[in-house]
Order: C-alpha cells, then sequence, then structure tokens
C-alpha cells in the first residue's frame, strides 16, 4: 500500500526552522542538501514520516506547505500509474539539474503537488534507529 512518508515546507531559513522541530518535537535531522542554484533543504525524520524542509531555488515560490509524497512499494508502481492515467493524470519529472532521479510529480484532481517515488534520496535512506532494531534481536 502506498503510504504518505514526505511532507515539504518551504521557507527562508531550514537551518533554523530543522532546528525548531528537532529541539522542540525531537526529530532527527538525517541529512542536508545544497543546489548549484542556492536551494537548501535540511532532512528530519520523526522516524516514520520524513520532513523535507527547503529554500527553494525559486525565491517567489509561496512559504508553507509546498507538497507532500508517497513512496510505493516497487511491484505496486505499475497500478498505480495505471490509475493515474486511467483519470487523466500523467506523472512528470520535475527539473533535475545537478540530481539523479528520485521521484516523479503530480497535481491531484483539486491541483494539490504530490510526488510519487519507489525509494528515498541515498541521502537520507530510511535506516532503522537503535531503538527499533533493539528488541528485533
Amino acid at each position: 500500500m502506498a503510504k504518505i512518508r514526505h511532507i515539504a515546507i518551504f521557507t527562508d531559513d531550514p537551518v533554523a526552522l530543522g532546528e525548531f522541530y528537532v529541539e522542540t518535537f525531537g526529530m532527527e535531522k538525517r541529512g542536508e542538501t545544497r543546489t548549484p542554484k542556492g536551494g537548501h533543504a535540511v532532512w528530519l525524520t520523526d522516524g516514520y514520516l520524513e520532513l523535507a524542509i527547503i529554500l527553494p531555488e525559486d525565491r517567489d515560490a509561496p512559504r508553507g506547505v509546498n507538497h507532500f509524497g508517497f513512496t510505493l512499494e516497487p511491484g505496486e508502481r505499475d497500478a498505480v500509474y495505471g490509475k493515474l492515467a486511467a483519470r487523466g493524470i500523467a506523472p512528470w519529472q520535475p527539473p533535475r539539474e545537478g540530481r539523479p532521479y528520485i521521484e516523479d510529480a503530480i497535481r491531484d484532481p483539486a491541483g494539490n503537488k504530490l510526488d510519487v517515488s519507489t525509494g528515498l534520496r541515498p541521502e537520507i535512506a530510511r535506516t532503522p534507529k537503535a531503538k527499533e532494531t533493539a528488541g528485533a534481536k
């Protein structure tokens, strides 16, 4: 089953906002990335959901929640994409200058942007926290 795995927030200061979520809610910082054109992102997790806090390259982009993303199991991708096609929704790949392929983007029937992927960025790859693996021995 597809799972919502990330929410992206656009902000002018991803480091400060990331520190807020880490210090206030105990989120864990998973990574930080920068783009050649001045974009900057801080990646956090609560162990289940990723929070991408982004200074976008487009400085005029509205601030606040920008999009969310579903992660699919590889075996369900074709079925989900078939359902999108049946609704007339065609996924596209956002501009990726200097970035590897990570996800496709779509707009739902109400116009909300979301990502669809079958994995996570290598710099934030999901690894179990110590407390999650302690009982798995």
